[in-house]
Parts: structure tokens; C-alpha cells; sequence
């Protein structure tokens, strides 16, 4: 899975809020504070599993082509392509699929009898949930408070923040 098109509008906002948060009054942490407002961010998408700004995404099969194919980092906004490569002279066709938005899922209507299948699918918020903008400032501003030691225990607070956002998963 790869993502084909990140989008840098949160971090323009986050920027400005952040700096004013701070009281940044001059230019020499600029380069710190973008590296740090990325990890945040990053750090962000990946716990919650959610894609924070839009962004069209692709997940791709080959051999084993699953029934349901499960969407990550949602929410997904609209599937843009499902492809079937049925053969290996590279016969396309668009299989007949079921798209679950609540699941965040597409379900095949019959076995696919394909060696590749590519979903493209467009994720991520309109905009973001105060909650996430929240979790993302508390994450910033203890990494820049604190740059010289240990910010651990801080990150269990930014999980709280984060945990209404997450999906349930059942490990075995």
C-alpha cells in the first residue's frame, strides 16, 4: 500500500498555530519545528490509522486476491478504480464489488479468478477533528519543550487524546 498523493495543508495550519502557541518570535528553530510538526503528524496518522488530510491511495494483491480487502487509513471519502488483471497478457477488466463504508472494506460479488487486483481509493478528513489537532500540539510541544531528554511519558497522554479515533481490533 502506498500513498500517491499527500497533501501539506495541515501542516501550513499547524505551523501557524503552533508558532503562535509557542511564541515563536524569530526565524532559528524553523527547520526543528517543520521536522518536528512532521513527526507529530506523522506519529498522529499512524496510531489512529486515519489519513488526516485527503489523499488517494492504492492496495494492491497479486496471487492471493482476498474476498473482502480491507481499506487502511481512512476514512475513505470514494473508491476511484478497482482493476482485475486476469491473466498474464494483462486482460483487465473491473470486477462487481460491494464497498463498505462503515467496515471501510470492498467485498467482491464472486471469486476472482485474477493474478492482480489494484484498488485506488481517496481517504482522509475534510477536516480534522479538533481532538487530532489537539493531540498533534500536546505531541509538538512536548518534543520541543523537552528536546534534550526523554518524552515517553507524555505520549501516553496523546494516546488518550487519540483513542476515540482508533479502530477495535481483536488480536489472537
Amino acid at each position: 500500500m502506498y500513498n500517491v498523493n499527500p497533501n501539506l495543508n495541515l501542516f501550513q495550519l499547524l505551523w501557524k498555530k503552533l508558532n503562535l502557541y509557542l511564541r515563536v518570535e524569530n526565524y532559528q528553530d524553523d527547520k526543528l519545528i517543520s521536522s518536528l510538526i512532521s513527526v507529530a503528524t506523522d506519529y498522529a496518522e499512524w496510531y489512529t490509522e486515519k489519513s488526516l488530510v485527503k489523499q488517494t491511495w492504492q492496495v494492491s494483491y497479486e496471487d492471493y486476491i482476498p474476498h473482502r480487502i480491507y481499506l487502511s487509513y481512512g476514512p475513505v471519502k470514494m473508491i476511484m478504480s478497482v482493476t482485475a488483471t486476469m491473466s498474464k497478457n494483462q486482460e483487465k477488466k473491473t470486477p462487481r464489488y460491494y464497498f463498505s463504508d462503515v467496515g471501510g472494506y470492498i467485498e467482491f460479488f464472486s471469486h476472482l479468478n485474477a493474478i492482480r487486483v489494484d484498488v485506488v481509493y481517496e481517504a482522509g478528513y475534510d477536516n480534522v477533528p479538533e481532538q487530532i489537532k489537539l493531540g498533534i500540539m500536546q505531541h509538538f510541544s512536548a518534543l520541543y519543550k523537552n528536546r534534550e531528554s526523554e518524552v515517553k511519558s507524555y505520549l501516553s497522554e496523546v494516546k488518550g487524546v487519540y483513542s476515540p479515533f482508533r479502530e477495535p481490533r481483536v488480536v489472537l
